[in-house]
C-alpha cells in the first residue's frame, strides 16, 4: 500500500484458511499429521509456539498455478512436491530456547484443540504416529479437567487418567491378555475378570513384556457427583 509521504506498507495475511470448525469430515488424517510434523520440527529446534489452537493452523488450499506452487516452496525452502498443505501462523507469543513446559505445553493445547475437532481417539493417534508416545506421554502433566484415555501403537496398548480420579477407568484379565475399560460392566461383556483401578494419574503400558505402571503427575483426588 502506497502511504501519504511516499511511505510503503507491506499488507499480508496466511493462505488459506484455519482448521478450526472445519469439523471432522474436512480435517483428513493427512492434516493432522502435517500439523503434528510442523509442531514436532518447532520442537526438535527449541522452539515453543505459545499459543496453538486451530486458529493458528491453517490449511493452504490447493492451487491449479504453477507459478504459485513455486513461490510458496521457495518461501518454505521446499521442493514444490514436498510442500505441505498446513501452514502453523501467530508467532506473536513464541519462544526461543525454549523450556520443556513451553514445548510440552505446545503438545498438550494441540491435543485438546484437535480432539475438539475431530475427537480424542483420531486426535491422539495422529499425535502418537507422528511425534511418539514419550512425547504425548510427557505432555500429561499440562492436561488439566477430567479424563480417561486409552489409546496404542503397533505394539503396545496405553492408559492414563486424571489426577483427580474423575473419570474412571479399570483394568481387566482375559486367560491371554489385559483389558482397559471406563467401568466394570464392560470386562464382564468380554469376560475379562476385575484386577484394579487404574490410579489417579497413572499411566500404564501394556504390551509383550507385560504391564508397566508410572505415575505422570501427583495425586489431587476430587469427586464428582455424575461418576
Amino acid at each position: 500500500l502506497a502511504l501519504d509521504g511516499g511511505g510503503m506498507a507491506l499488507v499480508f495475511g496466511p493462505i488459506g484458511a484455519p482448521l478450526a470448525g472445519s469439523g471432522p469430515d474436512r480435517v483428513s488424517d493427512a492434516l493432522l499429521e502435517q500439523t503434528w510434523q510442523q509442531v514436532t520440527a518447532l520442537r526438535a529446534a527449541g522452539l515453543a509456539h505459545g499459543d496453538l489452537n486451530l486458529n493458528h493452523v491453517v490449511i493452504r488450499p490447493a492451487t491449479a498455478d504453477p507459478a504459485l506452487d513455486e513461490a510458496l516452496a521457495l518461501e518454505v525452502e521446499q521442493t514444490v512436491e514436498t510442500v505441505q498443505q498446513v501452514q502453523l501462523v501467530a508467532f506473536g507469543r513464541a519462544e526461543v530456547a525454549a523450556s520443556d513446559v513451553a514445548l510440552r505445553s505446545d503438545i498438550a493445547e494441540l491435543l485438546c484443540s484437535t480432539a475438539i475437532e475431530v475427537g480424542p481417539e483420531r486426535a491422539v493417534r495422529a499425535a502418537i504416529a507422528t511425534a511418539g508416545t514419550d512425547v504425548v506421554r510427557h505432555a500429561l502433566p499440562r492436561l488439566r479437567g477430567a479424563f480417561s484415555l486409552v489409546f496404542m501403537d503397533e505394539t503396545t496398548l496405553y492408559a492414563a487418567r486424571d489426577p483427580q480420579g474423575v473419570r474412571p477407568l479399570v483394568l481387566g484379565r482375559l486367560e491371554r491378555g489385559w483389558v482397559v475399560a471406563s467401568e466394570t460392566p464392560a470386562l464382564d461383556i468380554v469376560g475379562a475378570s476385575f484386577v484394579r483401578e487404574i490410579e489417579p494419574s497413572e499411566f500404564i503400558a501394556i504390551d509383550a513384556d507385560g504391564l508397566r505402571s508410572t505415575r505422570f503427575a501427583p495425586i489431587d483426588r476430587a469427586g464428582c457427583i455424575f461418576e
